[in-house]
């Protein structure tokens, strides 16, 4: 009996592969007609019908693959070689998913059409569970198109505007990037509401603003491409605050009231995130209430935009050793170039006056990035041609005055590379004329020569060699030839 029974049992659960394995088989089968039957279909209902049955084994395919239904290891194959199979039927989620909301815009009963929008944000999430994140961005803002389309025509219903504002939130929360025209969308359903009931508080139209501001300008950086678009979406926003009247601007002490207040009794990082953003929008950054956001921010998440905020903050409170510790932090917190340049910028301006050997380094770093370095060099060009007042740095007799010429020379180059036409020149011309070095006696190339050979190594004109050197100074070694010709600097060649 015992045994009968584990015969059975076995006999049963190779049944129930082979019947699965079977299904995976057909699946793929049926599945490649069905893509051909999309594109020879004579109308919506033949498509639904069939996008009906293609949906339903796309989404077992992805169940099989995904180990999550007992239908083997999808005939066979590792799982990833699975996942790739399926991909290629991606054509009948996207018709499928356009069908479907024609489907919902025909329903007239508020809690079908949430029942409906809910099923559909549950096919998108299991489509980014299956793509992985590659995708997760294109497939929320897709969502997020549709919603606006479903619901931007009953917004005045209470229950499908606030089911709309909750959607919309949920995907920001999932950290997803908003394309320009989903945060155009964002901002429209509260404006679209506000024309038609006018009951849109202030407060949620200036976080509205902020928050598709923000996003258009993320994107932006990386799709330079839309720029005029970008554009046109940003001047239709601000048109649309103006002819409402809303003042987008909140007082200090409503921040401090109504957001922070919040904030410390609920420590939700992302109220504290909106104290800052609209501090920083309101000019409230000097306030004490700011300040104790920002830390608990930073040690609750240390990274570079909090540990940047932090230095400026203590940079406009003029409190410039937390400054640096801070806007030095934010370096060791990132890789991005950029920002590495951007936080050494702000640390060669603060230290340009106290501390030049590390004001130096910080603007030498900031050159490497192309939006900083006419600023960088800049100054650089300054550090270099007022260090001749700087304690160490300047000779004591004729020669030595000579030699430091050398700063200017480096300077020189620091404002040219500055594209600082003006300041090179003024450079140029304080390096003097052959006669200020030859009657120092300053050495030059050949000077060791004797008649002819001496007279041919100066046909091409006198070549000075300048050696600066202070080892008090914070400048280092400067090498360079200043050649002349006929009596007037020619060039400077670095050594």
């Amino acid at each position: 009996m015992k045994f009968t029974m584990i015969y059975c049992l076995c006999f049963a659960a190779s049944l129930a592969w082979s019947q699965g394995h079977s299904d995976v088989e057909s699946s793929l089968v049926r599945i490649t007609d069905i893509n051909g039957e999309l594109s020879s279909a004579q109308s919506n209902t033949q498509k639904q019908e069939i996008l009906a049955e293609g949906l339903k084994l796309y989404y077992f395919l992805i169940d099989c693959a995904e180990a999550k239904a007992t239908c083997g290891n999808l005939a066979g194959q590792p799982v990833e070689q699975a996942r790739e199979r399926i991909k290629n039927f991606k054509n009948i989620f996207i018709t499928g998913e356009s069908l479907f909301v024609e489907k919902i815009k025909q329903q007239k009963q508020v809690s079908e059409i949430i029942k409906s929008i809910d099923e559909l944000k549950a096919n998108y999430q299991r489509r980014v569970d299956f793509r992985g994140q590659e995708e997760k961005d294109y497939v929320w803002n897709r969502y997020a198109y549709y919603l606006y389309v479903l619901f931007i025509n009953n917004i005045k219903i209470d229950e499908l505007f606030s089911k709309l504002v909750h959607e919309f939130d949920e995907i920001l929360n999932k950290q997803v990037h908003f394309s320009h025209k989903t945060a155009m969308y964002y901002f429209d359903i509260f404006y679209v509401r506000h024309t038609q009931k006018k009951d849109v508080k202030k407060e949620t139209f200036v976080d509205a603003y902020e928050i598709a501001m923000e996003q258009m300008e993320a994107y932006q950086e990386s799709n330079p491409q839309d720029i005029n678009q970008i554009e046109e979406f940003k001047a239709q926003i601000e048109a649309r605050i103006s002819a409402l009247k809303i003042d987008i601007k909140m007082s200090c002490e409503e921040i401090k009231n109504k957001i922070h207040a919040k904030f410390i009794e609920t420590q939700d990082v992302n109220l504290g995130l909106k104290v800052l953003r609209k501090s920083q929008k309101n000019d409230c950054t000097k306030e004490k209430f700011y300040e104790e956001t920002l830390i608990k921010i930073h040690k609750a998440n240390p990274n570079y935009s909090s540990a940047k905020a932090l230095g400026l903050m203590y940079f406009v409170n003029k409190d410039f050793s937390s400054a640096q510790s801070y806007l030095e932090q934010s370096i060791k917190l990132t890789k991005e170039q950029n920002e590495i340049s951007k936080s050494s910028l702000y640390l060669a301006r603060l230290l340009k006056s106290n501390d030049k050997a590390k004001a130096t380094h910080y603007a030498q770093e900031a050159a490497k990035v192309e939006e900083y370095s006419n600023e960088a060099y800049s100054l650089l060009g300054s550090l270099y041609f007022y260090a001749i007042h700087d304690k160490g740095c300047q000779g004591k007799n004729a020669k030595d005055q000579m030699i430091d010429k050398a700063l200017m020379a480096k300077a020189h180059e620091m404002y040219q590379l500055a594209g600082n036409k003006e300041n090179a020149d003024k450079a140029w011309s304080s390096i003097g004329t052959i006669e200020h070095y030859h009657t120092v006696g300053m050495p030059y190339v050949g000077q060791e020569l004797k008649g002819k050979k001496q007279k041919e190594a100066l046909e091409d004109g006198t070549k000075y060699i300048i050696d600066y050197n202070r080892p008090d100074c914070w400048v280092g070694e400067l090498n360079y030839y200043f050649h002349f010709k006929n009596g007037s600097l020619y060039k400077l060649i670095k050594r």
